[in-house]
């Protein structure tokens, strides 16, 4: 049979065990939580770009119409 003292160690290495475990978990969360604002922090770089160059193909374009036009 078990001592109390075995019980209350046992209990202390469990409780460890649970703190160390959470705190990896936390860990890792703030690690995904920083990943995630990253990408979309380039997803919205990226959507501005391209919609930049989506804004200046369409003028480029316009550009040319009115230059064709005014040579007829």
């Amino acid at each position: 049979m078990e001592s109390v003292s075995d019980n209350r160690e046992q209990f202390d290495q469990a409780a460890n065990a649970l703190m160390a475990s959470l705190r990896k978990s936390r860990d890792l969360n703030i690690e995904i939580r920083q990943a995630l604002l990253l990408k979309e922090q380039a997803d919205s770089i990226g959507y501005a770009e391209a919609s930049s160059e989506s804004h200046s193909a369409v003028l480029r374009a316009l550009s040319d119409i009115v230059d064709r036009v005014s040579r007829l």
